[in-house]
């Protein structure tokens, strides 16, 4: 209760997360100050609102990233940004792609392997890392001949290079070369033939290692 005649100055402050966003009542405008003179009984109004932040999802090469543990809205893939009020909690999880494996998350609040939480304080940016699994190709020494490729020089002697490490999804083109006074017979474990003496794999075994020989 004021005497009459008296000048009372009230003040809004926001709570953390939040934005003041007007006056009503006997005070207007949305200034943070409302001064009131107390000529009567007066009520005024002071409106705060939760404050938004968009949240942006990256998911590099090799992978997708989407909400879970109750959370919704990032399904990326397609859905990578999406706004959320103070203070919520986002969690998303970081699904690697046949041929990929997770490997990393920046810009989270915590981590747990492949499940990032977000703590929505402010405007947020994660990005999801994926790396390309890798295969060894084995060649058998041929005994009467040499297999070339990429990285295989394959033969019978002390300097052959029978083993050879290629990314999820290359194409793996092998020659079979016969030594004089030999003929070529067959392969095994080529997924294709070009002629009869060029083989061609594609490293997308989830083995730690493929054979193959002549």
């Amino acid at each position: 209760s004021y005497a009459d005649g008296t000048s009372v100055v009230l003040t809004a402050t926001p709570g953390a997360g939040q934005t003041f966003t007007g006056w009503s009542g006997a005070c207007s405008g949305s200034g943070s100050t409302c001064t009131v003179s107390m000529t009567g009984a007066k009520t005024i109004s002071a409106t705060f609102t939760v404050n938004s932040y968009a949240l942006t999802v990256t998911a590099l090469t090799g992978g997708s990233v989407a909400t879970s543990g109750g959370s919704t809205g990032i399904d990326c893939g397609s859905d990578c940004t999406d706004t959320y009020t103070h203070g919520t909690s986002v969690q998303l999880t970081a699904t690697a792609a046949t041929g990929y494996t997770f490997s990393s998350w920046t810009g989270c609040t915590s981590v747990s392997s492949n499940v990032c939480t977000v703590s929505m304080t402010a405007a947020r940016s994660v990005v999801a890392a994926f790396v390309v699994q890798t295969f060894t190709l084995t060649v058998a020494t041929p005994s009467n001949g040499t297999i070339t490729g990429p990285g295989i020089n394959c033969w019978n002697d002390a300097s052959k290079d029978c083993t050879e490490t290629f990314a999820y999804g290359t194409i793996v083109s092998l020659v079979a070369t016969p030594s004089t006074g030999y003929g070529f017979s067959s392969w095994t474990n080529c997924d294709s033939l070009a002629t009869s003496s060029t083989c061609f794999l594609t490293q997308r075994l989830s083995l730690s290692g493929r054979g193959i020989c002549c």
